[in-house]
């Protein structure tokens, strides 16, 4: 739109001869090499997303079985892990390890994993019956995983390879036991938030909730609102952020504010049109 009405930035007008890497989702490989566009970095991870929906259907649909499909997800998080540490180890930039997505895909395949163990009734009932023991060694091996990286640095050596497996492991987990938890209140005929643990109360928020709808508008425009009006805004009235904890998380609210309303509206506008296309490819 703002290209058509001539008001585009000009940030954003200098990377136009780069934008097609955008339109075919495969900015987090030429970002990674310097390739551009710069001015939408964040966009690299919507490209790995992109690239994993092309990739799952084919894989589910070829493999057939949960378990096969659990024990290609375990094969690619491997892979993922010994090509970010080959990477790593050849003196690769850091921006290639954090974004390409061979080096990514455990994040992606340890969801797969999640997903597939929930379709196996034996492997279900053995978490269940095993989730106090599992949950504490998740606990510990996190804590531990935290304490050997220095706290999954993204340019360090640890962070980039073990550390980035390691945070997938727990995201992984956490999601399971929340589905886990929603079933077992289903099953319930709704009688179980009295009885949720306080993590899973906090999770079923409608605020909480409410953000998760939007989320995804929310990750695309608060990269563009910060640079388009925030840096300007608090250079005009003089607001330091650096070294400031405070004024710092009062601009970061003030962001996610603005970002979640302009999300809001791209949503209820734009996006929810889309959406309602896919009654016919169900």
């Amino acid at each position: 739109i703002l290209p058509m009405l001539d008001a585009q930035p000009e940030m954003y007008k200098a990377q136009a001869p780069y934008q097609i890497w955008l339109w075919v989702y495969l900015s987090n490989w030429t970002d990674a090499m310097g390739i551009g566009p710069e001015s939408l970095p964040h966009f690299w991870s919507l490209a790995v997303e992109e690239q994993f929906y092309l990739v799952w259907p084919l894989l589910v649909f070829s493999l057939r079985t949960a378990p096969r499909v659990a024990v290609a997800c375990v094969v690619v998080a491997i892979i993922s892990l010994l090509c970010r540490m080959a990477l790593f180890n050849a003196d690769a930039n850091h921006y290639v390890v954090y974004q390409w997505t061979i080096c990514r895909m455990d994040a992606l395949a340890l969801g797969g994993l999640a997903a597939a163990c929930w379709r196996v009734e034996a492997w279900r009932n053995w978490l269940a019956a095993h989730r106090t023991q599992l949950s504490w060694a998740l606990l510990v091996f996190l804590g531990a995983s935290f304490l050997w990286t220095h706290a999954f640095p993204r340019t360090s050596f640890r962070g980039a390879t073990e550390g980035y497996t390691a945070l997938a492991i727990g995201f992984a987990a956490w999601l399971y036991a929340s589905a886990n938890r929603d079933a077992s209140m289903a099953s319930a005929g709704g009688s179980g938030p009295v009885s949720a643990p306080i993590w899973h109360r906090a999770m079923r928020l409608s605020g909480l909730q409410s953000v998760g709808k939007y989320s995804y508008g929310m990750y695309v425009v608060h990269k563009p609102l910060h640079d388009l009006f925030s840096v300007k805004l608090l250079s005009k009235f003089g607001v330091q952020t650096a070294g400031h904890i405070g004024n710092a998380c009062l601009h970061v609210l003030v962001v996610m504010l603005v970002s979640y309303a302009t999300a809001w509206l791209s949503y209820h506008l734009y996006e929810v049109h889309f959406l309602r296309l896919k009654r016919y490819f169900a």
